[in-house]
């Protein structure tokens, strides 16, 4: 009985680690996929947390030089994390919002690092 029970206790261990391997490996692959620096995730959180959000606020709010927040910002726009809008009576002026994918990318952070 002992030697059946020390079998299965193995075999869970083994099942747990190799489920814990799969979970590194998938959050490695999506975060390859992301690789997003920190002024990005800081973006991703502004744009989240405030209405018509636009160069000059994200440079200002992140003390970075407006173009480093237009090469960050196209970054976003080509992994589909963020969309921009002209406002229509301005057309210079470019605000942001979260995708679904940024939305959903930032609570998947956010619960990560929660768990930290």
């Amino acid at each position: 009985m002992d030697m059946k029970r020390e079998v299965i206790l193995k075999l869970q261990q083994f099942i747990i680690e190799r489920e814990n391997a799969d979970k590194r490996r998938q959050y490695k692959k999506e975060n390859e996929e992301l690789d997003l620096s920190l002024t990005q995730f800081h973006i991703i959180e502004l744009i989240d947390n405030n209405d018509k959000v636009n160069n000059k606020f994200l440079s200002e709010m992140l003390n970075v030089s407006k173009p480093a927040i237009t090469k960050s910002i196209k970054k976003l726009l080509a992994k589909d994390l963020v969309v921009e809008s002209h406002n229509e009576f301005n057309k210079r002026e470019v605000n942001y919002s979260l995708t679904q994918k940024g939305k959903n990318y930032l609570i998947y952070m956010m619960n990560y690092m929660k768990k930290r």
